[in-house]
């Protein structure tokens, strides 16, 4: 059959080769630590025996970020079942996970202690576990290549003890940072499916030259996540922090207010602005006053206040007889000392000469 020329220019054109494609798992080799042995699994599957109790390696690298792996159902060891979300870069989901379970990590409620429980202790662990990924050389007769190497949940804390003891030994030799990169290392079986790691031996020159040829290749990075689309981060990430969606934790009890004083006077003013819009007339508590103050405002009221008539009285200072001095405060308790009359009052003497008048008349 003989292809026409000109799809040649359209095929260039559409350029869609890269869109009629069925995703496939990636194979690569590996190193499996099912049934309690170490083994060598090959990219078409083949197995070999490492080790039963333990097995020899060269580290070449390490995913510096924790991997995260989850499965809606239960692990098969051994199964080659991927999992429905995982994260290389110990963040985000990764792109390619089938089903992501959360927008972030940190948020994953599967990513907490206590959302599962183990098999073999029955105690509290999470649900997406954690893994460190390694590219070794397995030091094997038989096996050559590298090999993708998973440090399980239990051992991790051992790989973190076998990275200090190698500073410390490079701070006795006089090497600031040994590395897992320039050592042989030994993975055993410090307790049942757990590892624990040992220092065998330094690289020789051979064995460094032969590590740096196998970095410079960089073939199993997309084995360990180190490929651009393991460490890619969703559009989520660079937004600004303020438009993440969060997720609520129930409330245990009252929200405690966090925010500075500062703030709440200003949210607080905002809230009586807006609602002086809504209602004319708010009644307000009166702010607390200090004794000192009140004690001066209630002298400025009684200096304001007008005088009564026994007041008044007492302070004239026309001579007044005695007699007609008590008619007069008498006549004014009659009136009320606190009812304010607007008309003109009479003064001591024209109320002395009233009340001879009226004498003379009855006379």
């Amino acid at each position: 059959m003989q292809v026409p020329a000109h799809l040649a220019k359209f095929a260039q054109k559409f350029n869609s080769a890269s869109q009629f494609t069925m995703p496939q798992g990636q194979a690569f080799p590996r190193v499996s630590i099912g049934k309690e042995r170490f083994t060598a699994v090959d990219a078409e599957g083949e197995e070999t025996l490492l080790g039963l109790d333990n097995f020899e390696f060269v580290t070449v690298a390490s995913n510096p970020a924790m991997s995260k792996i989850h499965f809606d159902g239960p692990y098969v060891p051994g199964s080659d079942t991927p999992p429905d979300c995982y994260s290389h870069n110990g963040y985000y989901p990764d792109v390619r996970a089938s089903a992501p379970q959360c927008e972030s990590c940190a948020l994953c409620p599967h990513n907490r202690w206590g959302s599962a429980k183990s098999n073999m202790t029955g105690k509290d662990i999470k649900a997406c576990q954690d893994f460190k990924m390694l590219a070794v050389e397995p030091l094997h007769n038989e096996v050559q290549g590298v090999h993708q190497f998973r440090v399980s949940p239990g051992a991790l804390k051992n790989w973190g003890r076998y990275l200090n003891e190698l500073r410390k030994i490079g701070a006795e030799c006089g090497l600031p940072e040994l590395t897992p990169d320039l050592v042989i290392t030994r993975a055993s079986w410090a307790d049942k499916n757990v590892m624990g790691f040992e220092f065998v031996d330094c690289l020789d020159e051979d064995l460094c030259n032969y590590v740096a040829k196998l970095k410079e290749a960089n073939e199993f990075e997309s084995w360990i996540g180190l490929d651009s689309q393991s460490q890619a981060y969703p559009t989520i990430a660079t937004q600004p922090r303020e438009q993440h969606q969060r997720l609520e934790a129930p409330a245990k009890g009252p929200v405690r207010d966090t925010r500075l004083p500062s703030e709440r006077v200003a949210t607080e003013a905002e809230s009586r602005i807006q609602d002086a819009e809504v209602i004319e007339e708010t009644p307000t508590r009166p702010a607390r006053m200090s004794p000192l103050a009140r004690g001066a405002q209630e002298g400025d009221r009684a200096a304001k206040r007008p005088r009564s008539r026994t007041e008044a009285l007492e302070a004239a200072q026309e001579p007044v007889p005695g007699k007609a001095l008590a008619e007069a405060r008498a006549l004014g308790a009659q009136q009320g000392e606190r009812k304010l009359v607007p008309e003109r009052r009479l003064t001591p003497v024209e109320i002395a000469q009233q009340r001879a008048r009226a004498s003379m008349g009855r006379s």
